[in-house]
């Protein structure tokens, strides 16, 4: 039993084989196996790890039970925000978001990154003043709302997704 009310299912490797990581050949499994946690009360079934923070980013899967579209809230152009718990297994969410200081290291450097380009954009093709506005103001916004939402989604893929193992 773990700590989520479900069975960790232990699976052995087969004697002699060698492959290319833990999961290369499992017996009574495919090559591609994974450990899964099954739920006593539903049947269902989840990896014994979790999402990947792509995983979470991209598609919105709760690291606890995998369900897709249960993680952020809000539309898709408002700044990303967790849900405060995931809608299919209760699991809270909110207590795990990323603010504040912990998104200096990525916003920062994304910024000057993008200031720097827009001055050699400006240095090889010299446009009018009037287009840097709008090309530069929505590619801002858009590439800084993607990074901070794969920060968050990276900080609780970490720290909901060990649960599970144990």
């Amino acid at each position: 039993m773990n700590g989520h009310g479900g069975t960790i299912l232990l699976l052995q490797m087969q004697p002699g084989s060698v492959g290319n990581g833990p999961c290369a050949s499992w017996t009574g499994a495919g090559a591609g196996a994974i450990p899964m946690i099954m739920s006593e009360n539903s049947g269902s079934s989840r990896s014994a790890t979790g999402p990947g923070w792509w995983q979470v980013a991209r598609h919105g899967m709760c690291p606890a039970c995998n369900t897709p579209g249960m993680v952020w809230a809000g539309r898709a152009w408002e700044p990303p925000k967790l849900n405060d718990h995931c809608r299919a297994c209760g699991e809270p969410l909110a207590v795990h978001e990323a603010s504040g200081r912990a998104l200096y290291p990525v916003v920062i450097p994304l910024v000057a990154l993008l200031v720097f380009s827009a001055l050699r954009v400006d240095d090889i093709w010299r446009l009018p003043l009037w287009v840097y506005p709008l090309v530069w103001g929505p590619a801002s916004a858009l590439i800084v709302g993607l990074a901070v939402r794969a920060v968050r989604a990276a900080v609780l893929a970490a720290r909901v997704a060990p649960r599970g193992q144990g």
